[in-house]
């Protein structure tokens, strides 16, 4: 039995709360890195324009934001 159920409930929410905020600042990232290595964002010259290594690691930081997103918004049930 727990003893402090409401506290463990708070604690929850706010794990929840830092975890959906760090996966949506994760997912943008992501984004951000695809729109660079396909030349839509950022310079026009940089090591990553045009870049389909940098398009991969874009789309495998998108997931790992929907993923962490997915587990805050669990946590916040």
């Amino acid at each position: 039995m727990t003893r402090h159920p409401e506290r463990i409930g708070r604690v929850r929410s706010v794990l929840g709360l830092l975890l959906t905020t760090g996966g949506l600042l994760t997912i943008i990232s992501g984004v951000i890195f695809i729109l660079q290595s396909g030349g839509y964002l950022g310079p026009e010259s940089s090591f990553m324009v045009r870049n389909a290594d940098w398009t991969g690691y874009g789309v495998l930081i998108t997931i790992v934001g929907i993923l962490i997103t997915v587990a805050g918004r669990a946590l916040r049930r």
